[in-house]
C-alpha cells in the first residue's frame, strides 16, 4: 500500500471472471523466464548487509508465519533459489558497490533471521535508467512474486497501475485506462479485473489494509468498492453536504497550490487572500470533514463485519441489498448493518479523504 492512503472514487466495473490461479502461475513463469533469457545474469556470493531492498517493490507484507517457515528451511537447505540483484552506485568514489534486490527480498530477510552472512544471488546487468529499463524491472518483480507466494489484490493494484503509468511514458497518447487493460492482459487478467484491481487503490484505507492482510478476498473487495461509490454518489447527492465538500476540495486545492497542509493557518490565508470571513471558511470545512469521516465509520464497519465473517460475494450482494430492502419499508437499518440506504447515482467526483 502507499504511505498514504485516501477513499476517493473507487470506479471499479462490474463483475469480470477472475484469471485462475494456475494460469497466473504459469503467465508468471512465462514472464520470469523471457526476462532471464534477455539479460546475461552472473552468480555471485554477495555479504547481506550490502543487499539493499527496492523501495518500488509491490509486495508491502510479508507474511511472518510463512517468513519463520522459511527461516527453517533456509537453516536446514540453503536457499535452494538464489534472488536477483543489480549493482547500484555506493557513496563516494572509494565506497563499495551495493546491490539492489530485484525478487527474492523474502528469501533475503529470512537469510538474515536464520544467521547467514552472506547469500548467492544472481547479479544483473545495472539497468539503464530509462522508461523500458524501469518496465523490465516491474515485469520481472511482478512474475517472481506471483511465481512464489503471490501478491495480495493491493499489492497486485499497485505493480499493475506502475507498469502502466511507466508505458504511458514512452507512450503519452494513450489513455491510461488502455494502458492498464494491456499491462493486465500481460499478466493473464482480463482487462475489467486489472481496472477493478487498480481501482482498489482508491477505496478508504480500511478495505485496502483488509485486503493487504488477505482477510477480504479480491471479488469481495469489487462488491465493496462498488458501495463505496454509491455510499459516496449520496452523499454528493445530498445539498448541503455536496456544497461543503466542494468547498473544502476548493480550499484544499487552494493550500496544495502552495505547499501547504489544510489546516487553520492554511484556511486563514485563504480567507484573507480571499476577503472572506475566517470563521465561516474554517466552520464550511470542518462541516465537510465530520461529513466525511461519518461516511468512513459506516463504511469501516462494514470491512470490518465482512473480513471478520468472511464473507462471500453472494454475502456481500444480499448485505448491501438487505439495506436497501430496508429503507424502501421505512425501517432503520438491521442490526447485521450500520450503513444508510445506498442508492444508484450520478458517477461521484474526487474524494479527498478524512484527515
Amino acid at each position: 500500500m502507499s504511505d498514504r492512503v485516501s477513499g476517493r472514487k473507487a470506479g471499479s466495473e462490474e463483475r469480470a471472471v477472475p484469471a485462475e490461479p494456475f494460469e497466473k502461475s504459469a503467465q508468471a513463469a512465462k514472464v520470469l523466464g523471457n526476462a532471464e533469457a534477455e539479460l546475461r545474469l552472473e552468480l555471485r556470493e554477495i555479504p547481506l548487509d550490502a543487499i539493499e531492498p527496492d523501495p518500488a517493490q509491490p509486495r508491502r507484507v510479508f507474511d511472518e508465519e510463512k517468513l519463520r517457515s522459511l527461516v527453517t528451511s533456509i537453516r536446514k537447505y540453503g536457499v535452494l533459489q538464489e534472488p536477483g540483484v543489480v549493482p547500484v552506485a555506493g557513496e563516494g568514489a572509494s565506497a563499495a558497490v551495493r546491490y539492489r534486490l530485484i525478487w527474492g527480498e523474502r528469501r533475503w530477510r529470512a537469510s538474515r533471521l536464520a544467521g547467514l552472512t552472506a547469500l548467492r544471488c544472481k547479479v544483473l546487468p545495472r539497468a539503464a535508467d530509462s522508461a523500458i529499463e524501469k518496465l523490465r524491472t516491474k515485469e520481472r518483480q511482478w512474475a517472481e512474486n506471483m511465481e512464489r507466494e503471490g501478491l495480495s489484490p493491493v499489492e497486485e493494484a499497485i505493480a499493475i497501475r506502475d507498469a502502466a503509468e511507466l508505458e504511458r511514458t514512452l507512450r503519452p497518447e494513450v489513455a491510461l485506462g488502455e494502458l492498464i487493460e494491456k499491462v493486465g492482459a500481460e499478466r493473464g487478467l482480463h482487462g475489467t479485473v486489472a481496472r477493478n484491481l487498480v481501482a482498489l487503490l482508491k477505496t478508504p484505507d480500511s478495505l485496502q489494509r483488509a485486503l493487504l492482510a488477505r482477510s477480504i478476498k479480491r471479488e469481495v473487495g469489487f462488491e465493496l468498492a462498488r458501495l463505496w461509490n454509491k455510499l459516496l454518489a449520496q452523499n454528493n447527492l445530498r445539498g448541503g453536504a455536496k456544497r461543503e465538500t466542494q468547498y473544502r476540495n476548493l480550499v484544499a486545492s487552494w493550500a496544495r497550490a502552495r505547499g501547504l497542509e489544510l489546516g487553520t493557518q492554511a484556511m486563514t490565508r485563504y480567507a484573507a487572500e480571499t476577503f472572506q470571513d475566517p470563521k465561516i471558511v474554517k466552520a464550511t470545512c470542518r462541516k465537510a470533514e465530520e461529513s466525511e469521516r461519518a461516511l468512513l465509520s459506516r463504511f469501516d464497519d462494514v470491512v470490518t463485519r465482512a473480513a471478520k465473517e468472511r464473507w462471500t460475494v453472494a454475502k456481500t450482494k444480499a448485505e448491501v441489498a438487505a439495506l436497501r430492502r430496508d429503507a424502501a419499508d421505512g425501517r432503520p437499518p438491521t442490526a447485521s448493518s450500520r450503513v444508510e440506504r445506498v442508492e444508484d447515482g450520478p458517477a461521484p467526483g474526487p474524494y479527498t479523504g478524512a484527515p
